[in-house]
């Protein structure tokens, strides 16, 4: 396994969501003539599958989906399985009256920790009949669920069908087995979970509060309360309806879907912060006037309401045939891997991948279920919060050349724990390196990092992060999911300059001897734990700050890996590359234990394809004076090792008596730890080579003739069970040859680690840490087998694969990269090459002007006299800074170019809020759909105090810092500022509260320069946004052309029912960019599609069609249609005109912005698990305000006259106070004449 192998004791289930559900498909606009294919890695509950159908339900149900979900633990897909099937079984076309009714009944069985009596029978009858249908892949298949439910082998139907057995079974448990089971899991839950709330520790759970959006803050209690009765009652919130249910005591029956798991106990070992509501979305429930009077009972009725429709809308996808479900069960790493093989010229050796999960000896294969094709991409690829457990480096190179090279395609990471102690660190820090330079060499790219704004809210994380403080021992939490697309693809020139979509995924050329550096630095960064000069300094800071790279996700597998995908896309040198790669490794004193681990490298980087290490080649015994010490003869050797022709790779199996095992097992699971393992190969007093990328399983070995051995009897109690531990690895035979037979030792050992836990084991086990060794007489512990155990026939040991060099002939020449020396992107060539003979290249021996200018983020036009030519680049470019070589003679151009990531001048600056023609549809790049008509209208009073706080979050640290300097000196703000500032003040005014007219809400705003207004933007309401934790504000946009303003003389708008936004150039220019992105991103294909003929967007190939004053940038396609909602007083006289649009606050985006002030996060440490101070409270004012000081006693607001204490002083003058930052904005065209005179 490329992963390293961990023993965890100390299991969680996680059978429940702990985030709130996302949209899967926001980034794609589904076809009805094609399958959209998803991929959902470490899939967990099935929130994420039916939010997403939910959300597309409302626009065509007759587009198909097909979700391939992927979890190491069956247990969670037995659960998901027994939804799909249950909701399929009852939730038909023919039993319309029962809809409600059976959501109910699934909801307590999925959910509940207990069930009353009717509920546990309808789930074991449900069980049993999933068990009957399961008896193997052809019988499931046959059955009414076969077709829209598959599994990928019969070892993933053999799993979940276990589980279901399991629930089965408990209908024919004794009364005193029910009894003990539920004393078992009560004794579990008050242990580990409900101590936390007794006495003095009443700690406040504040991971909650993501499922209410825009209301964190006022749900902060409530949530806490709700998590607390869930887990004393066992249902969810701990509602008085559901506890009633489960009869006298509210005691209930222990249900068996949230009972059994892979827990090596054996135990009750659900998640202790596991809460049902997690995954639902509830900001509405919180929009009263007084949020304190909101019960618990309101939010499980609620999150019961959105199960259900979730549920329904699933159930008229099943009636269409429109959703197939595929399931594995197994190591995602692995799976992807296997994947990539039915792709041609991108397989990796099967050695990385044999078996299907860790600690399990299955073997992993593929069987393509009736109608599924394994070789096709996949539209979207969700990968969960993975990267937290196994490494970003790990899934990257595993899952992107999975995905499909539609523009629209994307690839999302989530991550919750904290790499670094600074958030625009933390992905750089994931990523070992500079995110532009990763960005380039695997041909994905965060759309963060190149666009600088997203939608999705930061606010509620910036609130936990000051809520947390820093807390000592304690692993920090900050959630950010981030989609990752190919960075041309946003760019609409280069869609039309390239051929297709495949022409348009450059590969990229890196001088060889650049990219060893670079592969240097990560090496040293992966495996920077075995520099023992850092030990200490490393160990104190694991221990006061615990980050998310702490745990070793990487193996030297790792490394390989991911050189072997570079390679993919990467033309140089590769023979130079490694071997100047290799001579840096073999020569670097810093990893003092990094000489240990060369053996795993080399053979890794063999069986890759990537270098051909002579030893790995041929029977080591032909080249016996290549090796020290000597290699031994044939006499005195048995089995493989005795044969003349030994093959230069074998397998070792090792064999590790279970009594060996229980050192690690007679304690307590947290004394212990999660400690991983290797196979270490000592010659006694010469040498060690350790190997990390190993699999365990437990069982018994069965020799077969040949040197091949398979399973017998796999224990599958694994650590619960009687079995041995088998562990195996690929290694060099020449290390079992050389030296001394009776020098040679094989171990297995458990790895180094600053881990408390480490030094307890190293008092039981020694400073080596061995767990068990034997010599190679030992023939009952020790096989040495030609393939791994369980594999009979011959494998594919070594990949060939082959890059061919650019052809530059009349071509423009593969874009060459030049990394700084610190291994950081530094510019990005092009060189367009003339045929001989052609009018470019005898213009240039005429010594035409050669010029260069910026078209688009991606590319720069090469003109040459009057001859214009596109040159496009991987990545955005500033043109302004390109430098140009022109050799005349040869008859070619080179422009090399700085990259250009958000905040940089260049690049997506040029179209901030890209909208890309995709089969001659308009789709949004960046900010995401929403259908609009789903999300919950906000009922609007004044005491919408969130509003302010939620507003000023979307600003980053050094836009604030602007605002204040602005205010305090008149500097001018740059277009961004201004534009979050006027898009804060349409959800103020239209919430009543602008100060100009306190309590009037204002619908109409004219968007105007020098007041000469050429767009009117009409509200009907503000909604929650689900998907992103944010807001938005339902609404149509009319462009006032001077055709149309002839024929709009007669409807006019009284300004005192307007609002007139004054904006400067650039912000001007920045709404006409943004508008077809808020139309494109709230557009409904069942209200209206753009016409392939007469849409201006496809005639012009323009997107915004203008950014000129007085000039559309949208098309007419959408005018008048979907305006049901549009405002009653203005319908007559613009609906005609209008188009919907979704105007949401454009929020910076953590990895690339300081969102606080870093002396923000982390100084308010109260001791416990979240105790709302006033500091805290403070702190998000401030964000609100925009920094201004707080004024003392009582006072006025200089705006809308209202007294009260704590008015917010003007940070230039001191002299005027406000109630927040839209009275200070509202009031600023008057005040700014008086400031500081």
């Amino acid at each position: 396994m490329l992963v390293p192998t961990y023993l965890n004791l100390n299991y969680f289930l996680y059978a429940i969501g702990n985030t709130p559900a996302v949209n899967l498909l926001r980034e794609i606009i589904p076809k009805s003539y094609e399958v959209v294919r998803i991929l959902s890695l470490a899939c967990g509950d099935p929130r994420n599958i039916l939010f997403s159908l939910w959300s597309e339900a409302a626009y065509d149900t007759t587009c198909k989906f097909e979700f391939t979900a992927c979890d190491f633990e069956p247990a969670v897909l037995a659960r998901n399985v027994f939804l799909f099937t249950f909701i399929q079984e009852n939730h038909t076309a023919e039993k319309p009256g029962t809809v409600a009714e059976q959501s109910s009944i699934l909801w307590n069985i999925f959910y509940h920790l207990f069930v009353p009596d009717k509920e546990l029978a309808l789930l074991q009858d449900h069980a049993s009949s999933l068990v009957q249908y399961s008896e193997s892949i052809d019988t499931w298949s046959s059955s009414s669920y076969g077709k829209a439910i598959k599994f990928l082998n019969w070892n993933t139907l053999f799993e979940v069908r276990r589980f279901w057995s399991l629930y089965a079974g408990t209908k024919d448990a004794s009364t005193i087995e029910a009894q003990a089971l539920e004393a078992r899991v009560k004794k579990t839950i008050n242990a580990s979970i409900l101590s936390r709330f007794e006495g003095d520790n009443q700690a406040l759970i504040s991971h909650g509060v993501r499922s209410a959006g825009a209301n964190s803050m006022s749900a902060f209690q409530l949530m806490s309360n709700a998590f607390q009765r869930y887990w004393h009652t066992g249902v969810v919130a701990g509602n008085d309806e559901d506890v009633a249910s489960l009869g006298p005591n509210g005691r209930g029956n222990m249900n068996p879907m949230l009972t059994y798991s892979s827990a090596p106990s054996g135990e009750f070992s659900v998640h202790y912060g596991s809460d049902p509501l997690l995954g639902f979305h509830l900001a509405d429930v919180f929009d009263r006037v007084e949020p304190a009077s909101t019960s618990t009972t309101e939010i499980a009725g609620a999150a019961k309401a959105q199960f259900q429709s979730w549920c329904f809308s699933f159930s008229k996808y099943l009636c269409n045939d429109a959703v197939r479900i595929i399931v594995h069960c197994g190591e995602v790493i692995n799976l992807c891997y296997e994947l990539q093989s039915y792709q041609s010229g991108r397989q990796l050796s099967k050695l990385t991948h044999l078996y299907s999960r860790p600690w399990h000896a299955k073997p992993l294969a593929l069987t393509e279920p009736d109608g599924v094709h394994l070789a096709k991409p996949y539209n979207v690829i969700d990968t969960s919060n993975l990267i937290d457990h196994v490494g970003i480096l790990n899934v990257l190179p595993a899952a992107t050349p999975l995905l499909s090279r539609d523009a629209s395609s994307v690839l999302y990471t989530e991550s919750l724990l904290l790499a670094s102690e600074d958030t625009t660190q933390s992905l750089g820090t994931q990523l070992l390196s500079d995110i532009a330079t990763t960005s380039l060499l695997i041909g994905l790219t965060p759309v963060g990092h190149l666009l600088g704004t997203m939608t999705d809210s930061t606010a509620t994380e910036s609130f936990l992060a000051l809520v947390a403080g820093k807390q000592l021992t304690r692993q920090q939490q900050f959630r950010v999911r981030i989609p990752w697309k190919r960075a041309p693809h946003g760019d609409n020139k280069v869609l039309q300059t390239t051929q297709s979509m495949t022409s348009s995924i450059q590969n990229i050329g890196i001088e060889p001897t650049e990219l060893a550096n670079y592969f240097f630095g990560i090496y040293l960064k992966m495996f920077d734990y075995e520099d023992l000069s850092q030990l200490m300094s490393r160990t104190r800071r694991q221990w006061t700050t615990p980050l998310a790279g702490d745990l070793r996700f990487y193996s030297r597998a790792s490394l390989v890996a991911l050189l072997h995908f570079v390679k993919s896309r990467v033309v140089t040198d590769w023979e130079r590359c490694i071997r100047l790669l290799l001579d840096m490794i073999e020569s670097d004193r810093s990893l003092i234990l990094g000489s240990n681990n060369l053996q795993e490298l080399y053979t890794h980087l063999h069986i890759s394809g990537l270098w051909n290490n002579p030893g790995l080649e041929r029977n080591p015994r032909d080249m016996a004076n290549y090796f020290w010490p000597p290699i031994r003869s044939t006499s005195g050797e048995s089995g493989l090792l005795k044969q003349p022709n030994v093959p230069p790779l074998v397998h070792v199996a090792l064999i590790v008596p279970r009594s060996k095992l229980a050192i690690l097992t007679r304690d307590s699971p947290n004394e212990i730890g999660t400690p991983g393992f290797h196979i270490a190969i000592t010659q006694e007093g010469i040498s060690e080579n350790c190997f990390f990328a190993i699999d365990c399983f437990f069982g018994k070995l069965k020799p077969v003739s040949g040197d091949f051995c398979d399973v017998e009897e796999e224990d599958h109690k694994g650590w619960l069970g009687n079995g041995n531990l088998i562990a195996t690895c690929p290694i060099p035979a020449w290390s079992l040859l050389a030296g001394p037979r009776k020098g040679l030792r094989v171990g297995f050992s458990v790895n180094t680690s600053n881990s408390p836990s480490q030094l307890g084991l190293t008092k039981k086990l020694g400073v080596r840490l061995r767990v068990f060794e034997c010599g190679l007489d030992d023939e009952n512990h020790i096989q040495i087998l030609r393939n791994a155990p369980g594999f009979l026939q011959g494998r594919q040991q070594t990949v060939q694969h082959t890059m061919s060099k650019a052809d530059c002939k009349g071509e423009t020449s593969l874009p060459l990269v030049a990394l700084s020396a610190g291994h950081t992107l530094k510019s990005i060539s092009v060189r367009k090459q003339f045929l001989p003979n052609s009018d470019d290249q005898k213009s240039l021996t005429q010594n035409a002007l050669v010029s260069i200018s910026q078209q688009s983020p991606c590319t720069l036009q090469l003109q040459i006299g009057k001859s214009a030519h596109s040159l496009v680049y991987p990545y955005p470019v500033d043109g302004s800074c390109s430098k140009t070589k022109v050799a005349r003679k040869q008859g070619w151009v080179e422009v090399a170019a700085p990259a250009s990531p958000a905040l940089v001048r260049g690049g997506y600056d040029l179209d901030p809020f890209p909208v890309v023609m995709e089969s001659f549809q308009p789709v949004v790049w960046g900010l995401g759909r929403v259908n609009v008509s789903q999300q919950p209208s906000i009922p609007m009073n004044t005491k919408n105090e969130w509003l302010s706080i939620h507003l000023g979050a979307a600003m980053s640290n050094n836009q604030r810092k602007a605002q204040s300097l602005h205010a305090s000196r008149g500097e001018r703000m740059p277009g961004i500022v201004d534009l979050k500032e006027s898009i804060s003040l349409l959800f103020f005014s239209f919430a009543g509260q602008n100060p100009q007219a306190p309590g009037r809400r204002i619908k109409a705003f004219r968007l105007a320069v020098n007041n000469d207004c050429d767009t009117i933007i009409f509200a009907q309401s503000i909604r929650h946004d689900r998907d992103t934790g944010s807001i938005l504000l339902d609404a149509y946009v009319v462009p006032l052309t001077p055709s149309r303003v002839s024929n709009m003389l007669s409807s006019h708008v009284s300004h005192s029912e307007v609002l007139t936004l004054n904006t400067p150039a650039e912000e001007a220019i920045l709404w006409k960019e943004l508008l077809p992105a808020l139309v494109e991103r709230c557009r409904s294909s069942s209200a209206w599609d753009h016409s392939k003929k007469n849409c201006k967007y496809n005639s012009t190939k323009k997107i915004p069609l203008s950014t000129a004053h007085g000039e559309s940038p949208i098309c007419t396609c959408g005018e008048g249609r979907d305006v049901k909602g549009f405002p009653a007083e203005y319908k007559k006289s613009f609906a005609e005109y209008a188009t919907r649009i979704a105007v949401a606050p454009l929020f910076a985006v953590p990895y690339v912005e300081s969102l606080m002030p870093q002396d923000g996060l982390g100084d308010d440490d109260d001791g416990g698990v979240g105790r709302l101070s006033s500091q805290v409270a403070s702190q998000m004012s401030q964000m609100a305000i925009g920094g201004g000081s707080s004024g003392g006693g009582s006072a006025s607001c200089d705006n809308c006259g209202k007294e009260k204490t704590g008015l917010k002083s003007c940070a230039r003058c001191g002299k005027t106070k406000y109630c927040n930052h839209g009275c200070q904005k509202a009031h600023w065209k008057i005040h700014k004449k008086e400031c500081k005179k």
